[in-house]
């Protein structure tokens, strides 16, 4: 079946639920600053500030992370600084997610165990 407009909307539609659900749990939970990159055109969707640490979230609502975006994830956790943190979050049920700290390139690469899907 073709992708249509329509499809490819109602998708972006779910996946931005995905991302507010998760920001709201995080400030309920985390008692923490979260904000959202409008549009997602980054490589992370939400940025969360508490006690001085800030943690870049990417969401994933399939679990499917692109080939190109692991690469530019490992390049990223390389380079960051000690005070970033970075986490995954995987839709894995309704109501149920998995959350992937990646501290190292040795975490990245057991999420990608998970997520490869190529």
């Amino acid at each position: 079946m073709p992708v249509t407009k329509e499809i490819a909307m109602n998708n972006r539609r779910i996946g931005d639920a995905f991302e507010f659900r998760i920001m709201r749990k995080l400030k309920k939970n985390k008692n923490a600053e979260v904000v959202r990159s409008s549009g997602s055109h980054g490589m992370f969707d939400l940025w969360m500030l508490k006690d001085g640490t800030l943690t870049l979230i990417q969401c994933k609502r399939n679990g499917y992370i692109k080939p190109k975006e692991r690469k530019e994830l490992a390049e990223f956790v390389r380079t960051k600084d000690s005070f970033v943190q970075v986490e995954v979050h995987i839709q894995v049920s309704a109501r149920k997610r998995k959350v992937y700290k990646i501290g190292s390139i040795k975490d990245l690469e057991k999420l990608n165990k998970v997520t490869y899907q190529d």
